[in-house]
């Protein structure tokens, strides 16, 4: 068949070079598509791209999202989404992690632009109750419950379960506990 005919252009504005099966898969770069949304590219990576057309984009604003929806009768909906949300005028984008049932779905994880991990709060600050994972390989751990914030376990047999300090060259220093189950101080 002809390749530049596989999708149409018609008035309704669909301009894509594709391929569209009778089963509704749908495939671009691809004449043989085996799921839903197929991408493929010979000349190196295949991409998804979300672009946002507009000047005027501010704090807060969705750049894209991914959704991931379900029919099931007892909470059907969007249970679970991965959201472009920009954090500044400058450009600046955060990916958003939501996830739950549609009727409780919430933000559960965040890469904010500046590449510091949050589990749990939305903002970076040790003001902030949840797990902060910096870039720079600061790390933060707030809670205000009375469960353990951290919490260490070594499975292994006869193993020493700890946690070590380092300080550049000045050496390694330990404390935890040994195989006889004793908090010890280790060099």
């Amino acid at each position: 068949h002809n390749n530049a005919s596989r999708l149409a252009t018609t008035s309704t504005g669909i301009n894509v070079t594709g391929t569209v099966t009778a089963d509704g898969n749908v495939g671009i770069g691809t004449s043989s598509p085996d799921e839903l949304l197929h991408l493929s590219h010979t000349g190196g990576n295949a991409v998804l791209k979300f672009t946002r057309n507009n000047t005027t984009i501010g704090s807060g604003s969705s750049i894209g999202t991914i959704h991931f929806a379900h029919t099931d009768a007892s909470d059907p909906g969007v249970a679970a989404s991965i959201i472009g949300k920009a954090t500044s005028a400058a450009g600046k984008v955060a990916l958003l992690f939501a996830t739950g049932s549609p009727s409780t779905k919430t933000e559960r994880m965040r890469l904010d632009a500046e590449g510091n991990l949050l589990v749990g709060k939305t903002a970076t600050g040790t003001n902030n109750v949840g797990t902060q994972l910096s870039g720079d390989g600061h790390a933060a751990i707030v809670a205000t419950s009375t469960n353990i914030p951290f919490y260490l376990e070594n499975k292994a047999v006869g193993g020493n379960c700890r946690m070590s300090f380092s300080n550049n060259s000045h050496g390694v220093a330990s404390i935890g506990l040994n195989n006889g189950g004793d908090f010890t101080i280790f060099d």
